[in-house]
């Protein structure tokens, strides 16, 4: 390694991601929720009455609330800061519904209401501390852009650029006029600063540059193991042999696996029966518009590949498929009116639960896709076979990250979030799909 070299070191990453953000501001809940009724309240607030455990556990009942509420309306996606006075509002209304919330449980446990002045300051001063954290954050975050360099062959650097700029991700690249794709390259770490270094097959790294790179905080970091941190999917091509050995789907624990079930027979019941009401009366509009059948069942590729029946509200004119499989179209003329609203808010996927609770499906997991359409997929796709490795989902990651699949090309887009979420499903990442899940329904889903 030369002495003389000038090599400007990167920047330390004070940035969090969202999971850090989601700590953070549940202790703000639980911090404000503590300190406001020992400092604050008037004598007669009556959470001054309660014992101080008892305080403790409310407080981070509050705090995991007030960060669940804030999840739930999207406050932590990268673009969410942009209207300040929009961010402020949602983050007011995510710390009254959690405040709300916390009401009826002390009501229900202590018999008696938090005093007013409690509850206005506790939703003042969460909401207060997490829009300045976050204005924090962003303005950490802006004071330098991520630097990335790009040793990569052009059609795969002009993928990565256009991803990044879709999903506002604000990465500076570095575009050296020789790359070590040259036949006669130089040694780039010699004059390039650089937070990560992304390389494919075609790049040519000597020891030196690595040992260059990795000595003053560089990563470098594979193509596809880039795209996955970044971009949190993982295109098809991508998805070989190394990766398959690389999956651990936690089928050896048994406690794992055992949780995953309890957690989905727990929502999948709980779920059917508070949703009972609206399903009887969304049975009753599809009997009154376009009579019976008022359930629609259709085989599905389930875990291991093996076909089932799932179970869905009919949403579609009767005969729709007279003429064969078919793709369902965002704006498909099949479908009825009742059926619109249905898809729209996801209401014909109630019936699924049943699907839940005999074991077919799970909540979490990539949707089912009929067998007519995943052997034409196959063919396209020889990677699309490994959704099977894990059990469908009545929600999933692609469906909160990607559009509607009606076609081959969004069908690839698609599998590349599967792919991601069989390589890392977790507890964790289950309830954060779930949230989300929450937030795309609010809106009108489908």
């Amino acid at each position: 390694m030369q002495e003389n070299k000038e090599i400007i070191k990167p920047r330390e990453d004070w940035s969090f991601d969202k999971r850090g953000q989601f700590l953070l501001n549940l202790l703000i809940g639980a911090v404000v929720f503590t300190v406001v009724p020992l400092n604050f309240a008037p004598f007669p607030e009556a959470l001054l009455l309660i014992e101080r455990s008892w305080l403790v556990v409310y407080s981070m009942m509050h705090g995991l609330a007030f960060a669940v509420s804030l999840e739930v309306f999207g406050r932590y996606e990268i673009d969410a800061i942009t209207r300040k006075f929009n961010h402020f509002l949602f983050i007011l209304f995510s710390a009254s519904l959690s405040a709300t919330l916390l009401i009826l449980v002390i009501w229900l446990i202590e018999f008696n209401f938090i005093g007013r002045y409690v509850v206005a300051y506790v939703i003042f001063g969460s909401s207060f501390l997490c829009f300045l954290l976050s204005l924090i954050l962003s303005k950490i975050d802006s004071l330098k852009k991520t630097q990335v360099l790009l040793l990569v062959e052009d059609p795969s650097a002009d993928r990565i650029r256009k991803k990044a700029k879709d999903l506002k991700i604000p990465f500076q690249w570095i575009l050296p006029s020789q790359t070590s794709l040259s036949p006669n390259h130089k040694d780039l770490s010699e004059n390039i600063s650089a937070d990560i270094v992304v390389t494919d097959h075609s790049s040519i790294i000597s020891e030196k540059e690595v040992i260059n790179y990795v000595s003053v905080g560089t990563k470098i970091s594979p193509i596809e193991l880039f795209w996955s941190e970044s971009f949190r999917s993982l295109p098809p091509e991508y998805a070989n042999t190394d990766w398959l050995m690389g999956l651990d789907l936690h089928l050896c624990s048994p406690f794992n696996k055992r949780m995953k079930r309890l957690i989905d027979l727990i929502i999948a019941s709980f779920g059917f029966i508070l949703l009972f009401p609206l399903l009887v009366i969304a049975a009753l509009a599809i009997a009154l518009e376009s009579g019976f059948p008022i359930f629609f069942s259709q085989s599905r590729s389930g875990y291991g590949g093996y076909p089932y029946q799932l179970h869905k509200l009919r949403t579609m004119k009767q005969q729709a498929e007279e003429n064969g499989p078919q793709w369902a179209e965002k704006k498909d003329s099949r479908v009825t009116k009742v059926g619109k609203f249905l898809r729209k808010w996801r209401i014909d996927e109630i019936p699924q639960f049943w699907n839940i609770i005999k074991g077919e499906m799970s909540v979490v997991g990539p949707r089912p896709e009929r067998p007519e359409f995943d052997i034409i997929l196959s063919n396209e796709m020889p990677q699309w076979h490994y959704r099977s490795l894990v059990k469908p989902g009545l929600t999933g990651w692609a469906q909160i990250r990607s559009q509607y699949a009606s076609d081959e090309e969004s069908s690839r887009e698609k599998l590349a979030h599967d792919l991601y979420y069989i390589k890392h499903a977790s507890f964790f990442f289950d309830m954060e799909i779930v949230l989300s899940t929450l937030r795309c329904l609010s809106k009108g889903s489908r």
